[in-house]
């Protein structure tokens, strides 16, 4: 999931760069929603890490990773949202944001 997700992630970036006004618009809109769709998975991975369900000796060195990706994930989602509400109306970033975050939230749970 997370190769795929990261191929998605460097798609969406060469859209933003290279793409068409349209394709930029829409991978601006998109690429926050994508990255917020991974939150379920690392808030089940840090309850799981954090109950010693990993084993006891390992946990904590599991719990402060996943603490720190699921923190940099929940962060860079929210800078690329802005960005994309500084350029393109709010309405737009909105509906683009949630969308992308129902399609990885279902890709991701199946």
């Amino acid at each position: 999931y997370f190769v795929g997700l990261s191929l998605w992630i460097a798609f969406l970036g060469s859209l933003i760069r290279y793409g068409s006004p349209r394709l930029s618009r829409f991978s601006w809109g998109v690429i926050g929603g994508s990255l917020a769709g991974t939150s379920n998975f690392a808030k089940d991975a840090i309850a799981l890490a954090g109950n010693g369900g990993l084993g006891s000796t390992t946990s904590s060195l599991y719990f402060y990773g996943l603490l720190l990706g699921a923190g940099i994930l929940s962060i860079s989602s929210f800078i690329l949202s802005v960005e994309c509400m500084k350029r393109y109306d709010a309405t737009y970033s909105s509906a683009s944001y949630a969308g992308a975050d129902v399609i990885s939230v279902s890709v991701m749970a199946a």
